[in-house]
């Protein structure tokens, strides 16, 4: 049983979400607020936010595609085919 358990609040980020349970190879992370659980969120949560985080962007943006290839292939340490597969 571990003893030390990591925790995060209602108020931290999703960026920092995802960081910290990545650093700590967890799957999920229980969410308290004044020392009493309000929740948890688990890897399956982020992967739910990114792919309607990615579908909201793309659908707002609706960028031409020479455009879109140009903009990321301009990113550091991005492979615009990994990208295109997204």
């Amino acid at each position: 049983m571990v003893r030390d358990v990591i925790t995060i609040d209602p108020d931290t980020t999703i960026e920092e979400t995802a960081r910290v349970m990545a650093d700590a190879n967890i799957g999920c992370l229980p969410v308290l607020q004044d020392g009493n659980l309000v929740g948890i969120i688990t890897e399956r949560d982020l992967l739910n936010i990114t792919v309607n985080l990615w579908a909201s962007v793309v659908q707002v943006a609706d960028v031409p595609a020479a455009t879109f290839t140009e903009t990321v292939g301009n990113i550091p340490d991005t492979n615009i085919q990994d990208i295109r597969k997204v």
